[in-house]
C-alpha cells in the first residue's frame, strides 16, 4: 500500500510495506483506519522537491547523517489483532531500492531498528496517489 500527498512543489511520499501477507492495513489521507491479521507495517515518509513521483533508484537514510531524504519518524508498527496490541519500533537506518516499470513498483527495504534488529520488507504493486 502506498499513499502520497503533494503540497505545493514539494512531494510527500509515505510508503507502507507489509512484512507479512497476513497483515492488512487500510487507510485514508495517510492515516491507518483499520488493521487486521498479525504482522508489521513499515511507515517511511520521504520529503523531496526533485520529483513528483517515487522514481527508480536507491534511497538511504540514517539518523546520524540526517541526509534530509527521509523525515522523522521512521518506524515499524507491529500489530497483533488477537490481543489488540500495537508495538512501535523506530528504524535508525535503512536502504530502500525502487524499481519502477510503468506504474508497477518493486520496492525492497533493508534496515536496522533501534534495538539492532534487521528490518526487511518487500512491496510489489501499483502505488496510488490521492487527488
Amino acid at each position: 500500500m502506498k499513499i502520497s500527498e503533494k503540497i505545493g512543489n514539494q512531494g510527500i511520499f509515505e510508503v507502507r510495506l507489509s512484512l507479512y501477507s497476513d497483515l492488512l492495513a487500510t487507510g485514508k489521507n495517510g492515516k491507518v483506519t483499520n488493521l487486521t491479521g498479525k504482522g508489521n507495517v513499515i511507515f517511511i515518509r520521504l520529503f523531496t522537491s526533485h520529483f513528483d513521483s517515487l522514481d527508480n533508484g536507491e534511497y538511504v537514510f540514517n539518523f546520524s547523517n540526517n541526509l534530509g531524504t527521509f523525515k522523522d519518524p521512521q518506524y515499524i508498527l507491529g500489530w497483533d489483532a488477537s490481543d489488540k496490541q500495537v508495538r512501535w519500533t523506530f528504524i535508525v537506518s535503512a536502504r530502500m531500492e525502487v524499481n519502477k516499470d510503468d506504474d508497477y513498483y518493486d520496492i525492497l527495504l533493508n534496515g536496522v531498528d533501534e534495538f539492532g534488529n534487521t528490518v526487511q520488507c518487500v512491496y510489489k504493486g501499483i502505488l496510488m496517489y490521492p487527488d
